[in-house]
């Protein structure tokens, strides 16, 4: 039974007016179909449905409904029907942390709210802000067990005999795959079974003793029948593709690591999703927030609070400054520097030695040009140069 809540869009808000129902009562919904419009005093947004089932109405359209409260339910079986209306007529039908939200007497933002109800934080842990935003929460979140390190012996102890053993699948079969089998080769978690790869050409390889069996569709298949448990995208040239391949898998109920490279730092609260490559040296400051299917390559440093979504790419070298933020499918190059405050908007592109000393919008593309001279070498001509 998962709750319908109306989403906070609108902070200057008290309450929400149901527009319209767009998907009948006790109707059979899919994960992210549309069910109802919300109006507030500033906009009109639309409401999906969180799983596949079978949608319980309780609000009705004309009608006003507070935040954080359930106005439908979706539930798995028509048997539990009777039992999510049930609730949806008791005028006490809250959720007990939107109960406990009520209580607030600030604003916050959806993802606010998601993440205090996700990590029960009580409302007296709450700053004390007019607004509460994301970046607000992440000081009060510390899952510093949510990613791995083989150096992290307080965990996973030198003996490894009773740890389950994930088989994983990587899809992408070119170079990146052989940065992620290296790095999962030190997580005794991990036991990587083979590759599979668009590319006909790769089929019938092999990677470090591994196979290229076939393409990516098979992954679909071999999952129903069980031969794997997990995968990871190797793929760090295309974002498109990533999170295409992120989507499909997720869809099909695909568990997806994390690959730390054991010389990577994250430090204390990190929050780490699922799905990211974490090359060698990589360092990642306190209270920063990555989100899934990242591809960040070897000496990235991202600063303490950051900001970052998913399905990002960076080349090696990029070094960002305190509270940055970074938002999806986000392609950078080599060598980049980025300022404190700085937000990199979705879709963005910055390329390599690129200095950000500003935000970048969505779709944009940063660029930089460098004029170069070559200058003979002073001194003795048999010297050796300067790298």
């Amino acid at each position: 039974m998962i709750p319908i809540v109306v989403p906070q869009e609108d902070v200057n808000s008290e309450t929400a007016l149901v527009v319209a129902w767009l998907a009948d009562d006790e109707a059979l919904v899919k994960k992210n179909q549309v069910v109802c419009e919300v109006e507030t005093s500033k906009v009109v947004f639309e409401v999906a449905a969180p799983a596949d089932g079978w949608l319980v109405r309780g609000g009705k359209a004309g009608e006003e409904v507070r935040f954080n409260v359930p106005i439908a339910f979706v539930v798995a079986s028509l048997e539990a029907i009777t039992a999510a209306r049930a609730i949806l007529h008791d005028p006490q039908h809250e959720l007990p942390a939107a109960r406990e939200l009520s209580s607030f007497s600030g604003k916050l933002t959806e993802r606010a709210r998601r993440l205090i109800e996700e990590y029960a934080i009580p409302v007296s842990a709450l700053p004390n802000k007019p607004l509460l935003t994301e970046r607000d929460l992440l000081p009060l979140i510390d899952n510093k067990d949510d990613y791995y390190s083989p150096l992290d012996q307080r965990v996973y102890p030198l003996n490894h005999t009773k740890v389950s053993v994930r088989r994983t699948l990587i899809l992408g079969a070119g170079l990146g795959a052989m940065q992620v089998v290296d790095i999962l080769s030190h997580d005794p978690r991990v036991q990587v079974i083979g590759y599979l790869d668009d590319n006909p050409e790769l089929h019938g390889n092999t990677i470090y003793g591994l196979p290229v069996v076939g393409p990516s569709s098979l992954a679909a298949e071999w999952f129903r029948a069980g031969r794997y448990d997990a995968a990871i995208i190797s793929v760090s040239t295309s974002n498109a593709v990533r999170r295409r391949w992120y989507e499909w898998l997720k869809d099909l109920s695909v568990p997806l690591v994390n690959a730390v490279d054991p010389s990577a730092k994250l430090n204390r609260g990190v929050m780490l999703g699922e799905g990211n490559i974490i090359c060698a040296f990589v360092h990642v400051g306190v209270e920063t927030r990555v989100g899934n299917n990242n591809f960040l390559s070897a000496y990235t440093s991202i600063d303490h609070h950051n900001l970052w979504g998913s399905h990002i790419t960076t080349g090696p070298a990029v070094a960002t400054s305190g509270c940055v933020e970074v938002e999806d499918d986000v392609k950078m190059g080599t060598g980049i520097f980025i300022q404190p405050h700085i937000t990199v908007g979705k879709g963005a592109q910055i390329a390599s030695g690129a200095v950000l000393t500003r935000s970048v919008p969505a779709m944009h593309a940063a660029k930089t040009r460098i004029n170069t001279e070559l200058t003979p070498l002073r001194g003795d001509s048999n010297a050796n140069p300067v790298c």
